[in-house]
């Protein structure tokens, strides 16, 4: 999933686009205060000791998809949300329809900023076509287009708008205390040209 699409996704559900590739996740802690019994996406029951790993989301509007760090190894995990049920600043997802023994309950937040108008010189591609000739053994002369990709500059006027995504949320165990928190964000970068000239 790429970072505009995670980006969106955020929006549209509640939580986190990304998906970006993993690298674009939102990263974060899962600080377990008890031992937590959870179902792996191979159907396999995995226990991990209570303390601190880290972990990434990826959200869908039908699922959270969640990889926890484990003695170096990654374990991957999903929790079933009701369609939408993500979307306003608050949610609150019982166990039973998580598919997990935990119920999510957590808050979001959106916020941006911006690095005000730039201007500077950016690297750029341009093409230049060519005429190239070559005499065959016939002593024929042909001739031919040939394109040629050069690096050059071009000076740019912009605005980058930074959308900061924050996440914290509870794992809810059947008593109604939190088992687990996590806490992470994700920073989205989207540049507004204002100005751009000719790559030369």
């Amino acid at each position: 999933m790429s970072i505009l699409k995670f980006a969106k996704t955020f929006m549209l559900a509640g939580v986190a686009v990304a998906g970006l590739t993993a690298c674009n996740d939102l990263e974060g802690i899962l600080k377990a205060n008890e031992n937590l019994t959870l179902i792996n996406k191979d159907k396999k029951t995995v226990t991990l000791p209570a303390g601190s790993y880290k972990t990434e989301l990826d959200v869908d509007s039908k699922k959270v998809k969640v990889k926890i760090e484990v003695n170096d190894k990654t374990q991957k995990f999903e929790f079933a949300v009701p369609e939408d049920a993500l979307k306003d600043d608050t949610f609150n997802v019982p166990a039973e329809q998580t598919g997990q023994a935990y119920g999510l309950q957590g808050t979001r937040t959106v916020e941006e900023s911006s690095s005000g108008v730039r201007q500077d010189w950016e690297q750029c591609q341009y093409d230049e076509w060519y005429t190239r000739c070559a005499t065959d053994s016939r002593g024929r002369t042909q001739c031919w287009q040939e394109r040629v990709t050069r690096w050059g500059r071009r000076f740019v006027q912009y605005e980058d708008i930074y959308t900061t995504y924050t996440v914290a949320a509870n794992l809810v165990s059947a008593s109604g205390s939190a088992a687990a928190q996590f806490n992470g964000d994700l920073t989205v970068t989207e540049r507004q040209y204002y100005q751009s000239d000719y790559c030369r």
